[in-house]
């Protein structure tokens, strides 16, 4: 009997024999800790998509705001060019090309 508990103490203390072995005391509390605080995946996912819901609208309409100015950009962009080169098509249209050849 007495041997067993050597043995069982050699075990012990001869290193790297335990997993804690390779980790700093502050970690193997960690581990330890982890024992009694399993998280649950759906809460911890619910309190995710709670914390990030504002964040989440905030960019859709960040999304919003960038597609409706880039739209109006467009627009100004067709305009200017179409007033910068309106001698040209109507010169072309005197000249006889049809609209499809213009364009």
């Amino acid at each position: 009997m007495r041997t067993n508990l050597a043995t069982k103490a050699i075990d012990n203390w001869a290193p790297g024999t335990r997993i804690e072995d390779f980790f700093s005391p502050r970690l193997s509390n960690y581990f330890d800790s982890l024992k009694n605080n399993i998280m649950i995946f759906d809460r911890v996912t619910k309190a995710t998509e709670n914390k990030a819901k504002p964040f989440v609208l905030i960019l859709n309409r960040f999304i919003i705001i960038l597609a409706a100015l880039s739209f109006i950009i467009a627009l100004i962009l067709i305009t200017l060019i179409l007033l910068e080169n309106r001698r040209v098509i109507l010169l072309f249209k005197a000249m006889g090309y049809r609209l499809s050849e213009v364009n």
